[in-house]
């Protein structure tokens, strides 16, 4: 297949860097890396890794845990099932 149409991307030069690198070591070029990808979406319809962002919500709460702020610990397995067991009456 002809390759005839162009694209340009900018990314971080450490990113260039060491996605060169993989490549070389593999006998491949940059260029040859971002043609396989590209071709690999375009035959599979799919990204070929998971693409998982957090929302808004989801990155503070990650952010309260990392504090220990919003955390609360159960003294056992039982109580913490109790508690959820309640919560979800609650909302039932």
């Amino acid at each position: 297949m002809a390759h005839s149409a162009t694209v340009q991307l900018r990314v971080n030069q450490d990113t260039k860097d060491s996605s060169f690198n993989v490549f070389k070591r593999h006998g491949l070029t940059l260029t040859d890396g971002i043609r396989i990808y590209l071709e690999r979406v375009a035959i599979t319809g799919e990204i070929p890794f998971s693409v998982n962002i957090p929302n808004d919500e989801t990155q503070k709460a990650m952010q309260e845990i990392s504090a220990g702020t919003g955390v609360k610990n159960y003294a056992s397995k039982e109580t913490l099932f109790a508690h959820l067991r309640q919560i979800s009456q609650k909302h039932a």
